[in-house]
């Protein structure tokens, strides 16, 4: 049996390991396989198009966790726990801060979701 260690910023890259772990502050805080890894994230992935992308992830990480809120581009992706509930408090607070959604789907993680929420929940 041999093993490979390989170090990469690049989570495209990341994503052909059999197994690989994220460390935050010199401790590893998960180790599994990519697809692993990704679905045990927490609740439903969503992605927004939304009017002025910064304000709104502003907004909506003042009531959620940070962790749950990331800037894609000009997307929004957000961790929705409960969506039953959820997905209409985030459509109230963005429609009073006049910010309105293009698009709103849900999607599946991405091992670059995935790394972000492991990261600033393990930090918080």
């Amino acid at each position: 049996m041999r093993a490979v260690l390989v170090t990469t910023h690049y989570l495209e890259e990341a994503e052909q390991c059999n197994r690989m772990g994220f460390m935050v502050g010199g401790e590893v805080v998960i180790e599994d396989s990519p697809n692993a890894i990704k679905a045990a994230q927490p609740g439903q992935l969503l992605e927004l198009r939304v009017t002025n992308p910064h304000q709104a992830a502003a907004l909506l990480k003042r009531d959620w966790e940070s962790w749950r809120v990331s800037i894609f581009g000009d997307r929004l992706h957000v961790v929705i726990i409960h969506p039953e509930t959820e997905i209409a408090i985030m459509q109230t607070l963005l429609a009073e801060a006049e910010l309105s959604i293009q698009t709103l789907r849900q999607i599946p993680f991405s091992l670059e979701d995935a790394f972000i929420s492991i990261v600033q929940r393990a930090t918080h």
